[in-house]
């Protein structure tokens, strides 16, 4: 009769963070453990750029985005006229963001 051993569980790697500021002209990312960074333009190429060194990090447990002006409700749907609207938007507080895995 064999003995059976109980083998430890592997640790499980830390959680990866990635935190990304968002700005016209270009994204500053980081990585969180790690202390990686990296910034590209904020073009389709950059942005390219930026998801490959993401995928690169295999186990990423979620990406958080902040903007670097306040985001106008009409984001996406002719924004520039919002804000030459509004040019003096008052700033965006900032809030928790949660994330469940």
């Amino acid at each position: 009769m064999e003995k059976a051993t109980a083998s430890k569980p592997e640790p499980q790697p830390a959680p990866i963070t990635i935190g990304i500021d968002v700005s016209e002209d270009h994204l500053d990312a980081a990585r969180h453990p790690g202390g990686e960074t990296i910034c590209v333009a904020n073009t389709r190429k950059g942005q390219t750029a930026l998801l490959r060194w993401i995928a690169d990090m295999k186990v990423v447990a979620r990406v958080v985005f902040e903007p670097n002006r306040p985001v106008s409700p009409h984001a996406g749907q002719g924004q520039t006229a919002a804000r030459a609207a509004s040019p003096k938007a008052p700033a965006s507080s900032p809030r928790p963001i949660v994330s469940t895995p």
